[in-house]
């Protein structure tokens, strides 16, 4: 029997996917186990790249109890550099978002969601959107489903998740073990690459937390801290 490790992502407490990953564990698959854990997203970043490590797949979860729909691209967004960095992380076809506690979760209201907030379709391999009548399916075993438009979105789930590879390591994209000085090259030249602090403060001002590792890893190459 295989396994895979997924994560679910949020700054929402896990009691409000705890259906998901109910169903995920339990009733998803039959020959496949999906080991789910939670993953709660602060604004420490760098706690973050640590705790993704080692899943085969990542769900981006929000749920519109918390007022609104501000995931990416939009006023006071959630998640920009968190949708981001699991895309770069697991790659685009191992990482889906999950929209909860919804009025609509047609075609025409995810095909609105993504319009307003582009980055859903740019970093994510879908965008998937539940009522609460929606979650009531989740209920039975998805081979015992009724065919409903619900039954066809997780049966993609199922297909995406059971597809997915593990990462290795402390990552993929993001976290390779050693990183060559070029890499670092595309910093101001006011900037000494022998000056570290300078360097990273200007990586964290611009928002750059994925060279910000890169770059401490560089240093514990050449210094073996």
């Amino acid at each position: 029997m295989g396994q895979k490790m997924v994560a679910i992502c949020s700054r929402d407490s896990e009691r409000n996917y705890e259906w998901l990953k109910d169903f995920l564990e339990k009733r998803m698959c039959k020959k496949t186990r999906i080991n789910v854990q939670p993953v709660y997203i602060t604004n420490n970043m760098f706690k973050f790249h640590q705790e993704i490590s080692g899943f085969n797949f990542a769900i981006l979860y929000h749920t519109k109890n918390r007022g609104r729909i501000n995931i990416t691209n939009v006023n006071s967004s959630l998640y920009d550099n968190e949708l981001k960095c699991l895309h770069d992380r697991f790659g685009k076809k191992n990482v889906v978002v999950v929209i909860d506690d919804l009025e609509k979760s047609g075609d025409d209201e995810k095909r609105r969601i993504k319009e307003q907030q582009r980055d859903l379709k740019k970093y994510a391999q879908e965008l998937f959107l539940f009522t609460e009548q929606d979650k009531n399916h989740t209920k039975n075993h998805l081979n015992t489903m009724e065919i409903t438009q619900v039954k066809e979105n997780l049966i993609r789930l199922k297909k995406y998740i059971k597809s997915a590879k593990r990462t290795s390591g402390p990552g993929n994209a993001i976290c390779p073990r050693r990183i060559e000085q070029p890499l670092l090259l595309h910093i101001p030249t006011q900037y000494n690459l022998d000056n570290f602090r300078n360097i990273i403060e200007w990586l964290r001002n611009h928002h750059d937390v994925p060279h910000i590792l890169h770059l401490y890893i560089y240093i514990q190459s050449l210094y073996d801290l």
